[in-house]
């Protein structure tokens, strides 16, 4: 259990730290047009951040189906599941925020260096990783890490707070889907199966239809 909490943990420190990053990457491309006499992020295609979001956008995809399939296959005598064990494996908040600035910072860079290098544009420092100014670009990609990674600390915890309630909500919305999709189709197996039996009684009694036979005696 503690090797699995640790991979969540991980897991949504990434997801923060890359959200995070993709928005100061923007942040940082508009704020460098006024405030930096050399912008590193002009004349370079981004498509860095359509890869990250794509990225977190399947990997928060992945960790959804995950866990609603785990809420579905809880068990009510149970009082663990792995959104409990998430919550309890988040520890303080403080350093979830750190965290995921430290991963933000880091990826704001990798971005630009990915950028650079499919634009073929060569980066003369470290600067041009964080658009001109590490001081901007880090500084942003800090900020924006630590308000992500407080905000998703807070909605994890929520969630696993409510975890029982979501659970019987989802439950009680499959079931009312299965019912209402299963009576039309109830119907149908019924008429089909009716009509089906009419069309076999109609072709034993075919030739039927003429006098009776003579009976000899």
């Amino acid at each position: 259990m503690r090797s699995t909490q640790r991979a969540l943990r991980f897991c949504l420190v990434a997801v923060a730290g890359a959200l995070a990053a993709a928005a100061a990457h923007v942040v940082v491309d508009v704020a460098g047009d006024y405030l930096l006499v050399r912008d590193a992020y002009d004349g370079i295609a981004h498509h860095s951040r359509a890869l990250l979001l794509a990225a977190v956008g399947i990997a928060i995809l992945a960790a959804g189906v995950r866990v609603i399939f785990e809420m579905l296959d809880r068990r009510c005598s149970s009082t663990t599941s792995v959104l409990a064990a998430v919550r309890d494996a988040l520890g303080n908040p403080v350093r979830f925020a750190l965290a995921s600035a430290v991963v933000a910072t880091v990826a704001l860079a990798a971005m630009e260096s990915f950028d650079s290098s499919l634009s073929g544009h060569v980066i003369d420092d470290v600067g041009d990783l964080f658009g001109g100014s590490v001081l901007l670009g880090a500084g942003t990609a800090a900020i924006a890490g630590a308000v992500l990674g407080w905000l998703v600390h807070r909605f994890v915890r929520l969630i696993a707070h409510y975890e029982a309630p979501i659970a019987a909500f989802i439950v009680a919305a499959f079931e009312l889907q299965l019912t209402t999709g299963s009576s039309p189709r109830a119907q149908r197996r019924t008429g089909g199966s009716r009509t089906i039996a009419r069309a076999l009684l109609l072709s034993r009694q075919g030739r039927k239809r003429g006098p009776p036979r003579p009976v000899f005696g």
